[in-house]
């Protein structure tokens, strides 16, 4: 165990009407002279968040796809994918090997293994391997997790699509893009697959022979790099042309593009009627029907993660969590310091914060507003 970090400052905030609210150097928003000021925080706590972690546990390497799932945290590292119980930080099980990120179902943990072309299947209260099915894949499995639909798994390998049933005995489709170009990411819906490839194209898919169905192309071909949400009928996604993108599913037309204000779009998050966003130098809470600025908020960033209620993101030059309100971008707490916190992620009752050898479990408790 490591030492836990030291005290958060103030907590709380109003259900109010989004507005801009000006930040401290570490925190903050533009003022009218372009230079960040002291930001304000609201006088009746709707959050509390504990002042010390509820519980910390030690990792092994870099971490990635740090996830909160059905009252468990699970991450994967260079050398293992590991599951733990949400309130104790107790380890269930690990798989030592190097894996994709995990999909997480009722009844299977899946994953894309080093080992080139195959997916592997763990049961997902003992982590025991149930199945496992190999492809003709080049290449290891793309950092992104396998996605679902009725009756089956989609996987990355080497920027291809492969598809195969749940059970893993049954290989049915490939995906492979044209003209040396592949596949970056993938999302799924139904019986509908969203992919973006690495020349800035979304195209969707239908689950049961791969034929594509509809193409989008961003302007600039820029790379999305990025995850893609899917949510009420819209497909969100953002560019390294520094936009962020909602199409509709049902046919790819553009419904809005948002030019942030530079560098990189961040993967988008969605809360409530809100995508949480960022770019090199500002977080931002789009309407997602819109795509209008509701709210944003200028600092040092480097990790952003959204709930329905709450926009976390994490700052490590300053060694601090910044926790906002996500419908009005209010300030409900910082916690500091947390040096190198990297990955976050959320339960309605527990913020998580990952740095480089730790992880750290926040207690949070949303008050009755009667």
């Amino acid at each position: 165990m490591s030492t836990s970090p030291a005290r958060t400052l103030a907590i709380g905030f109003f259900a109010l009407a989004a507005s801009t609210l000006p930040l401290s150097a570490c925190d903050g928003s533009r003022s009218a002279d372009n230079q960040p000021t002291q930001e304000t925080q609201p006088e009746k706590p709707l959050y509390e968040i504990s002042e010390d972690p509820a519980w910390t546990a030690p990792t092994a390497g870099k971490r990635y796809c740090h996830r909160y799932i059905n009252g468990t945290v699970i991450d994967a590292g260079s050398s293992d994918l590991t599951l733990r119980d949400a309130v104790t930080g107790k380890t269930k099980w690990a798989y030592k090997k190097a894996t994709s990120c995990p999909l997480v179902t009722k009844e299977s943990v899946y994953a894309g293994t080093a080992a080139e072309g195959e997916i592997v299947a763990f049961d997902p209260l003992t982590g025991k391997q149930d199945a496992s099915s190999e492809t003709d894949a080049i290449g290891n499995p793309g950092g992104g997790a396998p996605v679902e639909t009725p009756g089956k798994i989609h996987a990355l390998f080497g920027g291809h699509l492969y598809t195969m049933d749940k059970s893993l005995k049954q290989n049915m489709w490939q995906y492979k893009e044209k003209a040396d170009m592949w596949v970056e990411h993938v999302a799924a819906h139904g019986v509908i697959i969203i992919v973006a490839t690495q020349n800035g194209k979304v195209k969707a898919l239908s689950s049961e022979d791969g034929k594509v169905l509809w193409a989008y192309a961003t302007p600039s071909n820029g790379l999305i790099k990025q995850t893609i949400k899917i949510a009420d009928g819209s497909v969100y996604f953002t560019s390294e042309d520094g936009s962020a993108y909602a199409l509709d599913l049902a046919t790819g037309k553009k419904i809005w593009v948002t030019k942030l204000g530079g560098g990189p779009a961040w993967a988008p998050h969605l809360a409530g009627d809100l995508l949480i966003t960022a770019d090199e130098s500002t977080v931002y809470g789009l309407d997602r029907k819109t795509g209008k600025t509701r709210w944003s908020h200028w600092g040092d960033h480097n990790a952003l993660l959204a709930s329905e209620d709450l926009a976390v993101y994490s700052d490590t030059e300053a060694d601090q969590v910044t926790i906002r309100n996500a419908t009005t971008g209010e300030l409900i707490t910082t916690i500091y310091p947390v040096p190198g916190a990297n990955s976050i992620a959320i339960s309605p009752t527990h913020l998580f914060v990952w740095t480089d050898t730790d992880i750290y479990a926040y207690k949070v408790t949303k008050r009755a507003t009667a």
